[in-house]
């Protein structure tokens, strides 16, 4: 959605333009130090479904922030763009707000990436800025890397997709800001197996823990010849138990899927005869809500990897949810399933 901006006014004069913007998906409210209670209010008042971006354009100080946290709330503002002046906004290392705060002015090019850690969740990409495109594309996949990995720092597991773009310099940065969490690396079929031979040292180096499927379906008979560090998981290769035979030699974890196998019964068969024939056990999952991974808890319980999160991907998960706290399901009510 492209926010449409309502410039500083009076708080009389801004409600009568977020009144005509109503229905509009995202409106960006221009700010001062004056009268800042009013105007938001006022202009809520007018337009109270659009997602808002509140930008006080470097005129704020950290006692703002502090004053107007629980207000912003409340307000169901969505972000803070560029409250405090770039160059004095270190007072932001210790600030904890209930709104993400969004670099503009403090963020040019990737190679400031590392001073805006800690203090910013979000940054302004513009092409004026980075000089052009090309890198402009490079900071956003180096800052969403960078910014997801320190959030994501305390979790035991992460999987991390990727293509063939940058490989070495976004996982340099991942692990940098989430050096303790075991690491999938999941290139989604878009490797080839020269790929997987360049990058085999970096990716022990770099502890990674599992590869799932990084070459295409049908086209991963190159695996048979190639000896990594790193097990390989079929995840697009791996459906029924009627192909673990054509898999023998090539992955050594089989990725099971309630959406793949066609439900739990057979996903019980395929878990059993995986084990059998000497692959482990990763359980995954399609975006879904929690109802569709209750089952697969059941494939879960000594699988060496777990990638149950599809309900923490969805904008509204059903009623008696999975409880999901970094990383760790924790329970599983039977009014969702099995009571």
């Amino acid at each position: 959605d492209t926010a449409v901006t309502i410039g500083i006014g009076n708080a009389e004069k801004m409600a009568e333009k977020a009144k005509f913007y109503r229905d509009f998906p995202l409106l960006k409210i221009k700010l001062d130090t004056q009268d800042i209670r009013e105007k938001i209010t006022a202009i809520r008042e007018q337009a109270p479904k659009p997602r808002v971006i509140i930008d006080p354009n470097e005129s704020w100080t950290i006692d703002h922030l502090v004053d107007l946290d629980e207000f912003l709330d409340r307000m169901n503002i969505d972000l803070l763009e560029q409250p405090l002046a770039a160059g004095q906004d270190d007072a932001l290392k210790d600030f904890t707000g209930k709104i993400p705060i969004c670099a503009d002015e403090s963020c040019h090019t990737r190679h400031g990436l590392e001073g805006l850690l800690g203090k910013y969740q979000v940054v302004n990409i513009k092409l004026d800025k980075t000089g052009g495109l090309t890198e402009a594309v490079k900071l956003k996949h180096q800052a969403q890397e960078s910014f997801e990995a320190k959030f994501y720092r305390d979790f035991p597991l992460l999987k991390i997709k990727l293509d063939t773009q940058d490989i070495r310099e976004k996982i340099t940065a991942i692990r940098e800001q989430a050096p303790k969490p075991r690491v999938i690396i999941d290139p989604n079929e878009s490797w080839t197996i020269d790929h997987l031979v360049d990058l085999d040292e970096f990716l022990d180096r770099m502890n990674i823990d599992l590869l799932e499927q990084p070459l295409a379906a049908g086209q991963d008979d190159a695996l048979k010849d190639f000896t990594g560090k790193i097990p390989i998981c079929a995840d697009e290769s791996c459906h029924t138990r009627h192909g673990l035979e054509g898999l023998l030699g090539k992955y050594q974890v089989v990725n099971i899927k309630l959406d793949k196998t066609g439900g739990l019964t057979e996903a019980v068969k395929l878990k059993h005869q995986a084990q059998e024939m000497g692959f482990g056990i990763m359980v995954g999952c399609m975006v879904s809500t929690s109802l569709a991974m209750a089952p697969a808890l059941l494939l879960a319980f000594d699988a060496a990897f777990v990638d149950l999160d599809g309900p923490i991907l969805m904008k509204e998960d059903r009623q008696h949810g999975l409880n999901i706290i970094q990383g760790c399901i924790q329970g599983n009510s039977p009014q969702l399933w099995g009571g």
